[in-house]
């Protein structure tokens, strides 16, 4: 039995199972690396403990030794692990399987306890943005899980613009590497999920070769002769592209841009190379008919493409609502901070700011910001008094809004916002000071806020200070309840 390094382990488990029949406590990459040993002769016999990882090559292996039951043993094991003990590593793993192997009995057991997963993780993909962690693990998922994703109507988001946002992060990402998620992923060997490892065997793998045989023997003679004449280099990597792009276009495809807010169609679309081919004219008046139609016409819109295929994505449904509602983030400032943010004002006279973390919703970055500027100017009566008012200062405290398109964000031409900022007074020790409530449209503008939002006159009374900064900070909060 000849294989790799990392797998002889998983073949001397192999080994040991085709004389018992029976499969220890495994982890479940190990499972998966065992069904790949798939349909053979008899086998009989015990495993010992093997890690996730070891599991998948196990169920590889038996695919390639055409070790028969084996696999279907471990896809039941598969079956009964708790969603909790399964990784997103091991998930990416499978989605990095061929089609062929996923689609094949037993394997698509496993694939569907893989789809499953990665529905918990990514399901509600408007709580997986307000998750940086989450985020980021979207950002190296295999193309073929976030086309899946993208395509399911079990996503959850608030609306599209959450879903344009996160394929725009992930091109970006794979734009950078080509990297796999199983390369990326710790814990995850990088032949787990590698075509490579696949080997000769198995009935499924013995059939896409015959496909692929077939394939190749239809090639025209000018392609073969263009490989005898050393341009098959550059020809192949010239088709790799294309079906790069293709597959691209594909995911693009998917996104419902009748469901997309008008500061989306307006202000993003056009920033997006790989939505030009998408965004036709004929795709952007279904959408502008769409959000012209009221409620009855939109529910026959949605009946629509079971009769006519081609309408399928202009004319779909909104996707599951979000769990997610609203947008409530908190940022504390250091009363130092700020004092040395004034002192910095006073001596150069230009405005300082500060900006919080970014938080998403909607498909929209919000953040905090304070800034330290010079007041309105008001007539004065005397010199005195203009004199006094050229010394003191205005402490603004609103927010921005953009649109992150991957590392690059863009303000919105029309936005539509409801919201309303906070500061914790001491007195009550909540968030019980709001300033207001705003609502509205802002335009070719980075967000909204209000000068002298802590009302505070002399910044340089420790007594007026403590209203809102204890122990030396200020609490803000900030909650957005609608922006499109």
């Amino acid at each position: 039995m000849l294989v790799g390094e990392d797998e002889a382990h998983v073949a001397e488990a192999l080994v040991e199972f085709m004389y018992t029949g029976e499969l220890p406590a495994l982890g479940l990459d190990d499972m998966l690396r065992l069904m790949r040993l798939h349909h053979t002769k008899q086998y009989t016999g015990e495993l010992p403990a093997l890690g996730h990882d070891d599991m998948l090559r196990l169920m590889r292996l038996s695919d390639r030794f055409q070790v028969k039951n084996c696999p279907a043993a471990c896809a039941r094991r598969f079956a009964d692990t708790p969603m909790e003990e399964l990784s997103l590593e091991t998930v990416c793993a499978i989605f990095e399987w061929p089609g062929f192997l996923q689609e094949a009995q037993p394997f698509a057991g496993v694939s569907s306890k893989a789809w499953a997963k990665l529905l918990d993780v990514f399901g509600d993909l408007e709580a997986a943005w307000q998750d940086s962690a989450r985020w980021q693990q979207f950002l190296g998922l295999p193309i073929k899980a976030v086309k899946k994703l993208l395509a399911s109507d079990q996503l959850a988001v608030v609306s599209e613009n959450t879903v344009l946002v996160a394929l725009a992060g992930w091109l970006e990402a794979h734009a950078r590497s080509s990297t796999s998620c199983s390369s990326n992923a710790a814990g995850v060997p990088g032949n787990v999920g590698s075509s490579a490892a696949l080997g000769g065997g198995g009935e499924a793998a013995q059939q896409h070769q015959q496909q692929q045989q077939q394939q190749q023997q239809q090639q025209p003679q000018q392609q073969q002769l263009q490989v005898q004449q050393g341009w098959g280099a550059a020809a192949n990597a010239a088709q790799q592209l294309q079906q790069q792009q293709l597959a691209h276009k594909e995911l693009a495809e998917l996104v419902r841009l009748q469901h997309l807010s008008p500061a989306f169609l307006g202000s993003v679309l056009k920033r997006l190379p790989v939505m030009a081919n998408v965004a036709t004219t004929e795709a952007l008046m279904a959408a502008a008919r769409y959000a012209a139609a009221n409620e009855a016409t939109r529910n026959k819109l949605h009946s629509m493409p079971s009769r006519f295929p081609r309408m399928k994505v202009l004319y779909a449904a909104p996707r599951a609502r979000s769990a997610v509602t609203r947008l409530q983030f908190e940022w504390v400032l250091e009363l130092a901070a700020v004092k040395a943010m004034i002192a910095q004002f006073r001596a150069s006279k230009v405005t300082v700011d500060r900006y919080s973390e970014p938080h998403y919703f909607n498909g929209f970055q919000w953040q905090l910001v304070l800034q330290v500027l010079e007041p309105p100017a008001k007539p004065q009566a005397n010199s005195a008094a203009a004199a006094a008012s050229a010394s003191s200062i205005d402490v603004f405290v609103g927010t921005t809004a953009r649109i992150a398109i991957g590392s690059a964000t863009h303000l919105p031409d029309v936005l539509y916002f409801r919201g309303q900022l906070a500061a914790r007074e001491v007195v009550s020790g909540d968030f019980s000071f709001v300033n207001r409530m705003e609502s509205g449209f802002v335009c070719g503008t980075a967000g909204w806020g209000f000068r002298n939002f802590l009302r505070i006159t002399d910044w340089d009374s420790e007594q007026a200070l403590r209203r809102f900064f204890y122990d030396g900070k200020i609490h803000l909060r900030c909650s957005i309840d609608q922006c499109e």
